[in-house]
């Protein structure tokens, strides 16, 4: 008898069903190495008073008796491993079909057995039971490593379960990864586990379409009918299938490997990438190319040694294709390219150099483009007509990357049409506006007391230029002045501007402009303290569908939302410690723009996180505050502000605030100070004693004072049903949805605020009505 492994635990469905082994003349069990097969089988046998006879491969093969006179199990385990065993089972079937009384087969396999096994499902002459049957829930999962005394929690339990596709043996060896390690991912001793049990079993040739496979990802029978070689490739997955080894998504429809078996792979294609898995590598990329998948295509051609064929790819693939590329991934491939393939594919080179340019200075970008300007334009190889096309190009790209106002884009913007009739193809000669919508005035106000001087010639440069005139001048003119009015704190010149902003794109369907009209409304509510509206918008904001079709206006969205959740105090359950340690990588990069700094400050600040903050501050802020950017300089000493007044240093933070308001006041700069009014007023109130500084800080008391009254008054204003306990309007109404049996979260969703401020109007609540919980409430009330 096969004793199997030592694996200890098997999934509860194969036990259900194992249990009716005498209902079925035949009961294949068949899943890879380590799910248990055996075990189960002989778990099932001893709770049986059947008579259990076992065969294995050690023996002859199982010849039936004439007859039965008692239950009889047969058990054949291990039969996938006799040759010719396709014959045996053609006989088998005859077997089956006599329904020998009292007979009852099972056949343990790897392997599913060529039967017809849906016709006898049919006729009920079989069931199967599968690795989904063998495998392990997330709550056998914990209840097995509990066992063991390792205690998890549910949801890690089940992230393991689905990264080991409930792998038994591999639960079991994460358990003795445990004992040994204090950790369960010891990857070595798992992979090992893959290669000694599955891996090491195929020929190359299914080793190699086991690491193809993994490399495409998740894929469709369908997927590969333009693909080359498909019959061949699609005769090796029936036999992956077969195996048991690619599990199928009855919703999407999809096969895909379980994710501790791709990563596995993964590992293998790796190490064996410019080697003897080149051919695979190139194929996965020629794959993704296909289905422009671009990123996923570059890295494996790239990964694959492949250098040309990425390069011709960029030569040929329409500018528009490219919109969701991975800039920064694109941008650390630049320096693995040979100098000749620039020249041989020069558009193509040109493509990868625009990329590359992304985060670099303007003084190496200029430099750069200097050089590879006249390395094209010298070379005898290339036509005069490419040459040309050439230039207008390097003008394209400069117009993206090198020119700090309006004028220097548009300038470029017109050689490009010079040289370029039918327009650029790599760059969208409006990009850089697409680049900056959000915080135009970031990019450029830089110089302090001439604001509302740069913002009209801005306006003025665009309608000059054709370029612009006519597609984003009135656009433009309506973001640019909310922007202007929305930071000096001149909210219905602001709303006004934002809400004809919203109006104008919403009829166009530049979703770009739509979205950052909405942020600007937003934000207005938030320097109103309209908690209401402003949680009003930021709904819109995450419901409105076509934000979620493209990857730049995901993160534009994303960034928006994490900055007005950070000042309403409510970004914690949207922002988790993995964002972080993300963020913070960009920060060493220095890969993060001003919209990403200030928004996630704003979260650091209200989650405490004084390191973090420090570490972003330091990379970042100072970067800003010695830099062009007013904006920058007036956030960056804001943020210092905010810092150490919460960590009660209240002369750094006067300090620190001083350098803002200097920089601030000349072009009456308040929305920065305005949306952290309540944290900034004692040191406000400070420095509002200081002769210079008046003008500019009573005004930001004096609003703030005034909105506290009105949000006081609305608070106090008792509802006439709930003067037995002078609950205001806001108060009652909360108590009303408690009795409808609304969640603090529902409620919340219900009136646009944040869960805190339900949960400290239901604290208030109490006290008034002298009770503890709502239980107590509901009574008093009835």
């Amino acid at each position: 008898m096969n004793k199997g492994n030592q694996i200890k635990v098997v999934g509860k469905m194969a036990k259900q069903k194992l249990m009716h082994i005498q209902m079925y003349p035949l009961t294949i069990v068949t899943a890879p190495m380590g799910y248990g097969k055996t075990l189960a089988v002989q778990n099932a046998s001893s709770q049986s008073k059947a008579k259990v006879e076992w065969y294995d491969e050690k023996v002859p093969l199982w010849q039936p008796a004439e007859g039965y006179t008692e239950e009889t199990w047969v058990v054949l385990d291990n039969y996938h491993k006799f040759t010719d065993i396709d014959i045996y089972y053609t006989a088998l079937m005859q077997v089956i079909k006599k329904e020998i009384k009292h007979l009852h087969i099972i056949l343990i396999t790897r392997v599913m057995p060529t039967l017809s096994i849906e016709e006898m499902r049919f006729k009920q002459e079989c069931q199967v039971v599968d690795c989904e049957d063998l495998k392990l829930t997330g709550e056998e999962v914990k209840e097995y490593l509990e066992c063991n005394a390792i205690s998890i929690q549910d949801e890690e339990a089940q992230a393991v379960a689905e990264y080991i596709g409930g792998w038994p043996t591999a639960i079991y060896l994460m358990k003795e990864n445990y004992m040994n390690y204090n950790h369960l991912y010891h990857k070595y001793s798992l992979f090992n586990l893959i290669r000694e049990g599955i891996y090491s079993m195929y020929e190359v040739s299914y080793q190699h379409l086991l690491v193809t496979l993994a490399g495409i990802g998740p894929f469709k029978m369908e997927d590969w009918i333009n693909m080359k070689d498909y019959a061949k490739y699609l005769e090796g997955i029936r036999k992956i299938l077969k195996d048991n080894l690619l599990k199928y998504d009855y919703k999407t429809g999809h096969y895909s490997f379980t994710p501790l078996m791709i990563d596995f792979l993964q590992q293998e294609l790796d190490l064996q990438a410019q080697g003897e898995l080149s051919e695979s590598c190139k194929y996965i990329g020629t794959w993704h190319l296909t289905k422009k998948n671009w990123n996923e295509g570059f890295k494996y051609l790239i990964k694959s040694g492949n250098k040309e064929q990425f390069m011709k790819c960029l030569q040929e693939v329409p500018l528009q294709d490219y919109r969701d590329i991975d800039k920064v991934a694109m941008s650390k491939i630049f320096n693995q390219i040979e100098q000749s393939f620039f020249v041989k594919y020069p558009i193509g080179g040109l493509r990868l150099l625009y990329y590359f340019l992304f985060y670099k200075d303007h003084k190496q970008i200029q430099n750069i483009l200097n050089q590879v300007e006249q390395a094209l334009l010298q070379t005898d190889t290339l036509e005069d007509e490419t040459k040309v096309r050439i230039r207008g190009e390097i003008y394209a790209i400069k117009g993206i990357v090198a020119s700090e106002n309006v004028a220097g884009i548009a300038e470029n913007l017109e050689n490009v049409v010079e040289c370029l009739p039918e327009g650029s193809s790599i760059v969208n000669g409006l990009d850089m506006f697409n680049r900056h919508y959000i915080h135009l005035s970031y990019r450029y106000h830089t110089a302090i007391g001439k604001y509302e001087k740069n913002i009209k010639e801005m306006v003025q440069l665009m309608k000059a230029y054709s370029s612009l005139k006519y597609i984003y001048s009135i656009e433009m003119q309506y973001l640019i002045y909310a922007e202007y009015y929305m930071y000096r704190g001149e909210w219905e010149e602001a709303k006004n501007c934002a809400s004809k902003l919203f109006y104008k794109t919403d009829i166009s369907k530049n979703y770009v402009m739509r979205l950052c009209s909405e942020l600007i409304l937003g934000r207005i509510a938030l320097g109103c303290r309209d908690e209401y509206q402003c949680n009003k918008y930021l709904k819109n904001i995450e419901n409105y569908q076509p934000y979620e079709e493209s990857k730049t206006l995901r993160e534009i969205r994303d960034i928006g939302v994490v900055y007005i959740k950070g000042c309403l105090g409510d970004a914690k359950e949207q922002f988790q410690e993995k964002d972080l340690r993300e963020i913070l990588g960009n920060v060493q990069e220095q890969t993060i723009g001003i919209s990403t700094y200030i928004a996630y400050a704003q979260v650091l600040i209200e989650k405490k996180e004084w390191i973090k903050l420090e570490i972003l501050q330091d990379v970042v802020g100072e970067s800003l505050a010695n830099s062009r950017s007013i904006f920058g300089q007036i956030y960056y000493y804001v943020f210092q502000a905010l810092w150490r007044s919460l960590t009660d240093h209240p002369e750094e933070a006067k300090a620190m605030l001083k350098k803002a308001i200097e920089i601030a006041q000349v072009d009456k700069i308040t929305l920065p100070f305005k949306e952290r009014i309540e944290v900034l007023t004692p040191v406000l109130t400070e420095l509002g004693k200081e002769e210079r500084f008046k003008a500019f800080i009573l005004p930001l008391l004096q609003d703030s004072k005034k909105l506290h009254l009105e949000d006081t008054r609305k608070e106090e204003t008792p509802h006439k049903a709930s003067n037995a306990w002078g609950l205001t309007k806001r108060e009652y109404q909360i108590t009303q949805l408690i009795r409808e049996g609304f969640t603090n979260r529902q409620i919340a969703e219900q009136l646009y605020v944040a869960n805190v401020t339900v949960a400290k109007t239901t604290s208030n609540i109490y006290k008034k009505m002298g009770v503890n919980n709502r239980i107590e409430m509901i009574r008093k009330m009835d």
